[in-house]
């Protein structure tokens, strides 16, 4: 399995495992880390009832962490030059998984918005919200791993040269 494809006729010959053929749907793929990361949080502010500032960052913190795992098992699979409209969509995508399972729980009377429950006045706000933070979140990481990715084709590439100059 190739990760960061510099052609994409790399991965196409290949055959494909259930995940990494579900990793490939833009839509399908960002609408469920949009309910998985939408779970998470619901379950962080609910279940665990946070009160420290410290725990309340550490839950943040993974959430952005968990959103960029998405999002790298997403990019992997196309070429760096994809990832300028590529990243941006998976962030509205996300949103859209994340403001479906916020509507649902509102509707459950399940949602929390700070300490109150969100009615169905909050919810177009909330929706601008994720929108916006999901969109920016995963454009600026898509574009630091960007870096990462060129930066690590540069120091192989040279590698691989000294090691075919040697021979």
């Amino acid at each position: 399995m190739v990760a960061f494809p510099v052609h994409t006729i790399e991965w196409k010959a290949q055959q494909q495992t259930a995940w990494r053929r579900f990793s490939l749907s833009l839509p399908w793929f960002g609408f469920a880390s949009g309910l998985v990361l939408h779970a998470y949080r619901w379950a962080a502010l609910s279940a665990l009832v946070p009160r420290q500032l410290g725990v309340i960052l550490a839950e943040v913190a993974i959430g952005v962490a968990l959103m960029c795992v998405f999002t790298t098992g997403h990019l992997a699979n196309y070429t760096l030059r994809s990832w300028r409209w590529r990243a941006p969509a998976l962030g509205a995508f996300i949103a859209l998984g994340e403001s479906v399972a916020a509507l649902v729980l509102t509707l459950l009377h399940m949602e929390q918005l700070g300490r109150a429950d969100a009615t169905l006045a909050d919810w177009p706000a909330s929706v601008l919200t994720i929108l916006l933070t999901r969109v920016v979140v995963v454009s600026l990481f898509a574009l630091v791993l960007s870096v990462v990715v060129a930066a690590l084709r540069k120091t192989v590439e040279r590698s691989e040269e000294r090691v075919a100059g040697s021979e």
